[in-house]
């Protein structure tokens, strides 16, 4: 019987169940360099679905900036509600600022804002039922593009760094890099692609096997045996 069965069931528990102290900034850092390294990777393959570079910048600034906002979130301690409400705030925020800057009054959106995106959300819906692609980005189709990278990325900091799951945000993350695969399915030397996003998954699973090692007890080296507790 091991040393981690030894111990006592609500020890066991503690141990299993990820942890409740926050991480330190440093490994914070680095776990949120991991989650922005996946989901640019991710994103890539936009590359695909339209037909020229417009699409770079604001797709690939919608996949960083929600993973640094939700660094600063975890730095300052604040609730998940409160992380949730900086999210949506800064979205809108960068949409308008990127896509829809008529609408902003001293640089901060404003209702027309939100009429505005809604109007052009619409539009976006019915020109991706009608346009083959790949497509000029026009704005509607910029910010379909810009809103739904954006959520995807804040949802894998969550799960990477917030729920310490990492095999379930690598998932998320395939599921945005594979989505203009799908609308686009042709073209030359997939593994261009397909690289970026593996290295990246294969760095935060590697980064996140030891303290999943840790919860559940001692490291035994082979041949040895743990000593039972006294």
């Amino acid at each position: 019987m091991t040393t981690l069965l030894d111990r006592p069931a609500g020890d066991r528990r503690a141990r299993a169940r990820p942890r409740s102290t926050p991480p330190s900034r440093s490994v914070d850092l680095a776990g949120t360099l991991r989650v922005a390294a996946l989901v640019f990777a991710a994103t890539l393959p936009f590359g695909r679905v339209f037909i020229t570079g417009e699409w770079f910048a604001p797709l690939v600034l919608a996949g960083l900036l929600p993973v640094g906002i939700s660094l600063l979130a975890r730095q300052l301690r604040l609730r998940w509600w409160w992380g949730v409400g900086l999210q949506v705030v800064a979205w809108l925020w960068f949409a308008a600022f990127t896509l829809l800057p008529s609408t902003l009054w001293a640089g901060l959106p404003t209702t027309e804002s939100v009429r505005l995106a809604i109007r052009v959300g619409v539009i976006a819906v019915e020109r991706v039922a009608v346009l083959p692609a790949p497509v000029y980005p026009e704005v509607p189709l910029l910010l379909l593009g810009v809103s739904g990278v954006w959520w995807v990325a804040a949802s894998i900091d969550v799960l990477a760094l917030r729920l310490e799951a990492p095999g379930k945000a690598v998932v998320c993350a395939a599921t945005l890099w594979i989505v203009p695969l799908a609308i686009v399915p042709g073209g030359d030397a997939p593994w261009l692609l397909a690289a970026p996003l593996l290295l990246a998954g294969a760095a935060m699973l590697y980064a996140q096997a030891e303290p999943d090692i840790g919860r559940w007890g001692p490291q035994v080296p082979p041949g040895r045996h743990p000593q039972r507790l006294t």
